[in-house]
């Protein structure tokens, strides 16, 4: 028989102690731990391919190489079932509804009669013309552009070649000796030329532009260009003093990749090497008040 504790502070641990709820001890489940079967299974699978290795075939098994090929196949069309499919469906390209223009480059004619015609008349004697022709499309209008050229617009499904049916005709409207240049207003680049000799001595005279535009088609690189804007000077020719300047021309390049080619490009004019730069815009000049 246990004799009670002397003293109340003893009496009220031991107290506590009986009174208090049972300790729970995790213990593990019986058999062996995740981590030994792991292991396990690794010396498992190990073994296992040491043996398939190791394991010479049959000539039976090497003469019957369909078991194998049908094996496969069944394990390819289970895979095949079980895995998900991928959509097929493409999304459906967004339709341009931005009208195809053309750009009649009147801007170095200025003495042209149609230029005294409001562009009401332009367009119904040009719709006029279309509806005799059996491919021609019909204009949605025409106006002036502040280059004083010429934009005819068509619907935005009007394919190019359509379109270049209206050239005789359009040819025919503006009245012009020589033909007037006709390209599609899409999107284009300007590359500037620099150190272009144009004489060999100050008191000649300079090359004309034309002769310029000859001597550059001489290159590869420029034959094959939609050109939007011949080489043109960009000083007036009263105003160069020395025996070199420079030119800019204008090409169709929807992203860029013409442009960046060209920079590499060697370019010749009047039988040498001219510099090729990127071209960048002016802002405009700002007015000083007072």
């Amino acid at each position: 028989m246990q004799h009670p504790p002397e003293t109340p502070c003893k009496r009220i641990r031991r107290l506590r102690n009986e009174q208090s709820s049972p300790e729970y001890i995790l213990k593990p489940p019986p058999g062996l731990s995740w981590a030994d079967k792991v292991f396990e299974l690794c010396d498992t699978l190990r073994s296992d391919f040491n043996e398939f290795t190791q394991t010479r075939m049959s000539k039976s098994d090497q003469a019957a190489p369909e078991m194998l090929l049908n094996t496969l196949g069944n394990l390819r069309l289970t895979l095949t079932d079980l895995l998900e499919k991928p959509s097929a469906a493409k999304p459906s390209a967004v339709k341009s509804t931005s009208p195809v223009r053309i750009v009649v480059q009147l801007k170095h004619l200025p003495a042209l009669p149609i230029r005294d015609l409001p562009a009401r008349d332009i367009y119904q004697r040009l719709a006029a013309s279309a509806s005799t022709l059996p491919r021609a499309p019909t204009p949605l209008g025409v106006h002036w552009n502040r280059n004083n050229n010429l934009i005819i617009s068509f619907p935005s499904d009007t394919s190019h070649t359509s379109v270049k049916t209206l050239y005789p005709s359009i040819r025919s409207l503006i009245g012009s000796e020589n033909p007037p240049t006709i390209r599609f207003d899409v999107p284009w680049r300007k590359v500037h030329l620099a150190g272009i000799r144009v004489r060999d001595h100050p008191d000649q005279p300079i090359a004309s532009e034309e002769e310029l535009w000859q001597t550059l088609q001489l290159n590869p690189a420029l034959q094959d260009l939609s050109i939007t804007v011949q080489p043109t000077w960009l000083k007036k020719p009263e105003s160069i003093t020395g025996t070199h300047t420079s030119a800019v021309i204008a090409f169709e390049d929807l992203d860029g990749s013409v442009e960046r080619a060209l920079l590499k490009t060697t370019i010749f004019a009047f039988g040498k090497t001219v510099t090729i730069k990127k071209w960048h815009d002016r802002p405009p000049a700002k007015h000083r008040v007072g």
